[in-house]
């Protein structure tokens, strides 16, 4: 058991530090390309938007299973090494 688990600078919070500056980057990508998609009338913007909204989603998704595995005890590690 690491002692430094839980301290404001331990692996953890470096972990979660990460994948919230990830679901920002992927929540303010979203949101620009929305902007572009309405106001350029652009198809590939369109498209890019939609590519973006399904990455949010399924990074969203993956958050969600991840706490649902913690909450359940059911945690080997091996995704916190990434």
């Amino acid at each position: 058991m690491d002692r430094h688990a839980d301290s404001p600078s331990g692996p953890r919070a470096a972990v979660k530090r990460r994948r919230s500056n990830i679901l920002f980057l992927l929540v303010i990508t979203t949101a620009c390309t929305l902007f572009l998609a309405g106001t350029t009338s652009s198809t590939v913007m369109l498209y890019i938007f939609a590519l973006s909204f399904l990455a949010l989603c399924g990074y969203v998704y993956l958050l969600a299973q991840l706490r649902q595995r913690d909450a359940a005890g059911w945690n080997d590690g091996w995704l916190d090494n990434h």
